[in-house]
């Protein structure tokens, strides 16, 4: 039986941070064969400010590809039908929901940035309370 597997921490942190940029999912890339657990990743990312800031940064930088993505899958000329050169509705229906999975996720993931805003200010300050004032019984 085999003791705990010993990885180059750096370089793994880079493999990991180089896939995060292009906007895969950190577990999608700890299932590739070689990669350490979801627990070794979260220990040195607790354990070093600066492995946290990396990986913080370069999930950034992916969100931020998942984003011009969408776009990219937008501005594709949707296929034609062969015999009637219409476009394929599954074709525009396919791109819709590749578009739609990606905003939902960037929602969840950043929605600082990429979520429904509500405003819950007015000038940057918090909205009073509305106060309900009963008349006193004389």
């Amino acid at each position: 039986m085999a003791g705990p597997r010993k990885y180059d921490r750096d370089a793994v942190i880079d493999q990991i941070c180089k896939r995060l940029k292009t906007g895969e999912p950190l577990m999608q890339i700890l299932r590739t064969k070689g990669m350490p657990d979801v627990d070794s990743v979260n220990k040195w990312r607790n354990a070093d400010a600066e492995i946290n800031r990396k990986v913080a940064q370069a999930r950034d930088e992916g969100f931020e590809a998942l984003a011009v993505e969408c776009l990219q899958i937008v501005d594709e000329e949707p296929e034609r039908v062969p015999t009637t050169g219409a476009k394929d509705s599954a074709h525009v229906a396919w791109q819709k929901a590749r578009i739609e999975t990606r905003l939902k996720l960037l929602a969840c993931w950043d929605p600082r940035r990429y979520g429904n805003k509500v405003d819950v200010t007015s000038g940057g300050n918090p909205v009073p309370i509305p106060q309900i004032i009963m008349p006193k019984d004389e």
